[in-house]
């Protein structure tokens, strides 16, 4: 048995310029929401969310969901 910190289906992702970076942080700001711990980012606790929108990188009252994610579960490295 292999043991270790990652998950067998962890892989790195360089991050290659500003868009892909938005692209990750919509998708973790959205993942809450994605396994149904809340209905809407902003009522994650423990998230960054309320804290972008402060600091201007989403407009006030702006609501994710799956289309407006561009990443899937494939191109995210999940099965």
């Amino acid at each position: 048995m292999k043991k270790g910190i990652w998950q067998r289906r962890f892989w790195e992702h360089y991050i290659r310029d500003e868009d892909d970076w938005r692209r990750y942080v919509d998708y973790i700001h959205f993942n809450p929401v994605k396994h149904e711990y809340v209905s809407k980012p902003q009522d994650w606790p423990y998230s960054s969310f309320n804290q972008a929108i402060r600091k201007g990188w989403y407009e006030p009252g702006v609501l994710l969901d799956d289309n407006f994610n561009e990443l899937n579960n494939e191109n995210m490295g999940y099965e």
